[in-house]
């Protein structure tokens, strides 16, 4: 709330691509968008870019709002709801609108308060897209360039899930 004047904003939520090592099997799960074989990775982290969550499952064919409807924060996120507290995380377009969990408004007109929002949203949210970027930097065996085996991905997460 403080930094980008979004009251309830409890953190941004991404997906990226932690590139894996050809699986031997159901291999067609982890061939993602982009032709390479990955684990897609959920992280959710707060305004001062300190990861929060990591929920990385799911192979690179499965789709980010796929991913979140499989969360256990999403179970969380509705039970805070249920409970009447009116909190959120930030999403792009990817995700399912929510009570908990806000995506920007599409197809705004130019000039208009929709549009307004659009911007003041996407400045919020561009902290996830730098903490993923810092974190690829950081830890440059999860690009594309440099690959690991799905077992070692596993074990980033766990390592990550442990500092954070």
């Amino acid at each position: 709330m403080n930094r980008w004047g979004f009251p309830g904003d409890v953190g941004a939520i991404d997906c990226t691509h932690v590139a894996i090592l050809k699986p031997k099997a159901d291999e067609h799960n982890f061939l993602n968008r982009n032709n390479f074989h990955s684990i897609n990775t959920q992280i959710i982290c707060d305004s001062d870019l300190k990861i929060r969550n990591i929920f990385a499952s799911y192979g690179g064919a499965t789709h980010d709002s796929s991913i979140w409807n499989q969360s256990a924060i999403k179970e969380f996120m509705q039970g805070v709801h249920a409970n009447g507290e009116r909190s959120w995380l930030i999403g792009d377009s990817g995700y399912p609108l929510s009570p908990f969990l806000m995506i920007p408004v599409r197809e705004a007109e130019e000039d208009s308060p929709e549009s307004r929002f659009n911007q003041a949203y996407a400045r919020a949210r561009n902290c996830i897209e730098i903490c993923i970027g810092l974190l690829k930097i950081r830890f440059r065996c999860i690009l594309k360039e440099i690959t690991a085996t799905p077992d070692f991905a596993v074990k980033l997460k766990k390592s990550l899930c442990n500092t954070a």
